[in-house]
């Protein structure tokens, strides 16, 4: 399988946290690395699209890095091709190759 990387992504994970005043749950989130990724933007199914008129649009990308296996769906990519993006993993890992590569469905609201 040939590889073509076109964006550097940050991959970061979500640690949970307390607020110290109110005592409310919070989430930041860590930096576990950075990556060079073949990020291909996804044309949205027919259904996708009905769903979309009635809640906030949104934008699908496939997301592929060399084989790796510490990332799970829990995590989330920032995207810098031009401005930078949050992507949340909606869908992956999905293996291709002998452990070549993996490959992500992201999901990013549009504005």
């Amino acid at each position: 399988m040939i590889f073509n990387p076109n964006a550097r992504i940050r991959i970061e994970y979500p640690v949970a946290g307390v607020d110290p005043v109110y005592q409310t749950p919070t989430v930041t989130w860590t930096l576990l690395g950075m990556a060079w990724a073949e990020v291909k933007d996804k044309a949205p199914a027919r259904d996708e699209a009905l769903l979309n008129v009635l809640s906030l649009s949104s934008v699908r990308a496939q997301v592929r890095l060399r084989y790796r296996t510490d990332i799970d769906a829990s995590m989330r990519f920032a995207i810098m091709r031009g401005a930078e993006t949050i992507w949340t993993i909606v869908g992956g890992p999905g293996m291709l190759g002998n452990k070549e590569q993996i490959e992500f469905l992201c999901e990013r609201k549009s504005t």
